[in-house]
């Protein structure tokens, strides 16, 4: 039995959540959490019953799990193994709608857009698609880079931009009508090819326009999409060691950054100054990083090019 622990950061209490396997990857929407494991074991679980329902999807790891809105306002599982299956079911019944055999590669990891009309896949051959998920059929599928690994993706708020990380340690922008165009290319701060890739991107929720992106260890960096000329870049390991980063998440307020690490967890408060955002660490008993954000100065982000 693995008991990962629900932290409420209001409150700064943990709830320990038992699960029968050893998770790979998790999330939590519509009222109900759901991990994924090793040989397609999947658990969803209601946040506020006891109710809770376990499935097998596939033969192999659990690469992505996703719980999102419908834009018939309903909430839909999505499984992705790495076996190159996808499966998608309605909640809470559970039912199949659909099972796709991708056969050219792994997906990697996957995000439906706000909408919740289209669903973005990135995979291990370097692939970026785009599904309507009304059929999911596949409307949009181009290549990244040199056709190495797509590892991380997201929408931002009004679902006309998306966001994917490279191997190759860069993030590359793009609005969804314009795939031939690249919005914006950015670069990872770490100079060690096997530590720079970035594996987890997040955007702000509206009205802040902000992509925030954590390389594989240390640095997590916040850029201003307005421009793509300004960014900041937060180290929340020592100068002399890494740390790994696991994940990234914003809070529905925008207050708060919440990273995910290997080591013991940090609180970084960040306030304005006139050269840019000051960081105050102090201890905490949980294995997540918060980083605060001033939403009344980011509107005076700094305006020098960081790239």
């Amino acid at each position: 039995m693995y008991t990962p622990k629900k932290y409420n950061p209001a409150l700064g209490t943990e709830t320990s959540l038992p699960l029968p396997f050893a998770p790979t990857t998790l999330d939590t929407s519509c009222g109900y959490l759901a991990v994924g494991g090793h040989r397609g074991m999947a658990m969803i679980k209601s946040l506020s019953n006891d109710w809770s329902s376990t499935l097998k999807v596939g033969m192999g790891m659990n690469n992505c799990i996703q719980l999102s809105g419908h834009y018939n306002n309903e909430c839909r599982l999505t499984i992705c193994n790495n076996d190159q299956t996808m499966s998608v079911y309605s909640i809470p019944d559970l039912k199949n709608l659909v099972t796709l055999d991708l056969s050219s590669a792994a997906i990697n990891q996957i995000s439906t857009s706000p909408d919740g009309r289209a669903l973005l896949t990135v995979s291990d051959d370097g692939n970026v698609s785009l599904f309507n998920t009304r059929d999911y059929t596949k409307t949009t599928s181009f290549q990244v880079g040199d056709g190495g690994p797509v590892l991380a993706c997201a929408w931002n708020d009004t679902s006309d931009m998306i966001a994917v990380s490279s191997h190759e340690g860069t993030v590359h922008v793009y609005d969804v009508r314009q795939y031939h165009h690249t919005l914006a290319k950015i670069g990872s701060t770490e100079a060690r090819s096997t530590r720079n890739t970035p594996r987890s991107i997040r955007f702000s929720h509206s009205p802040l326009d902000l992509l925030v992106y954590a390389e594989h260890v240390s640095n997590i960096n916040i850029v201003d999409t307005r421009t793509f000329e300004t960014r900041q870049v937060v180290r929340i390991g020592p100068h002399d060691g890494d740390t790994h980063i696991a994940g990234i998440e914003l809070s529905p307020d925008n207050r708060s950054i919440f990273a995910g690490t290997t080591k013991a967890l940090l609180l970084l408060s960040l306030s304005y100054a006139h050269s840019g955002f000051v960081i105050r660490i102090t201890g905490l008993e949980t294995e997540m990083v918060q980083i605060d954000i001033d939403t009344a100065a980011r509107r005076q982000f700094p305006s020098a090019r960081l790239f």
